[in-house]
């Protein structure tokens, strides 16, 4: 598969297999001395300014296009390149410095406009922080049509951040009336998603279970894993939504 000139030896083979951790040690210093080297031969022949530049160009695109190319099976993908987007980010940043500085030289006027356009960015992006507040890992750009459009497309609330806010509105949309003997009434909750992620915020009387059929309440982030025809088998107690899209909701099943 890996097309290479000569087999690899019975003793070789023993060795990797029992000293594995020290193979991966040592394939890693010799990448890094690769990396080394190639950015001394980078530095020494090109000014330093440009180099930085390409640089910080080629490892954040370069992953990214190799990707493309070979297109390769990536579970929940973005995780795969969480690396690179400090790196895009100061690709970014250091593009902006470049356009307001020509700006500059063109008009004073022009640079003002630039600089003003670059904060008005950044307040959009903050207020779609607080307004995401606290899934903000669930966030998609306009170019993907915000929430919105990529609600369609992609999955939301994977990894179910957004259920505890849900376990807090199932709490308090139950009255608790103590029995007599002083203990709270118990019920069952079936969790479409991560259950640990609703239990650690449901009061001691809420046991998780695993069958619908058991339930006195369903909860589920809205996603292709969820039945989203379960929303019709009660009474629905709460969508929780963020800039008018559903990442999880909560019913009754009583």
């Amino acid at each position: 598969m890996l097309s290479l000139q000569s087999a690899s030896t019975a003793r070789w083979l023993v060795q990797v297999d029992t000293h594995l951790d020290l193979v991966l040690i040592d394939h890693a210093h010799c990448e890094k001395k690769a990396a080394g080297v190639a950015m001394n031969l980078l530095f020494s022949y090109v000014d330093p300014h440009v180099a930085a530049i390409v640089f910080v160009a080629v490892i954040a695109v370069l992953p990214i296009l190799a990707c493309a190319i070979i297109r390769p099976t990536l579970y929940n993908g973005m995780r795969h390149f969480l690396f690179v987007v400090p790196l895009l980010g100061i690709f970014a940043g250091m593009g902006l410095v470049h356009v307001i500085s020509w700006l500059g030289q063109q008009h004073r006027s022009w640079a003002m406009v630039g600089v003003a356009l670059v904060v008005a960015a950044i307040g959009r992006q903050a207020w779609i922080s607080v307004d995401l507040h606290p899934n903000q890992y669930v966030y998609y750009n306009a170019i993907a049509g915000d929430l919105v459009g990529a609600q369609s497309k992609f999955d939301l609330d994977y990894w179910g951040t957004s259920l505890a806010e849900a376990s807090r509105r199932l709490e308090g949309s139950v009255e608790q009336k103590s029995h007599v003997d002083g203990t709270l009434p118990h019920y069952k909750v079936l969790v479409c998603g991560r259950p640990w992620s609703a239990q650690y915020f449901l009061p001691k009387n809420f046991e998780i279970t695993w069958e619908i059929d058991q339930a006195d309440f369903y909860i589920a982030i809205n996603g292709s894993a969820c039945d989203w025809s379960s929303r019709e088998r009660g009474r629905l107690i709460a969508d929780i939504k963020r800039r008018g899209v559903i990442l999880s909701y909560v019913v009754d099943l009583r």
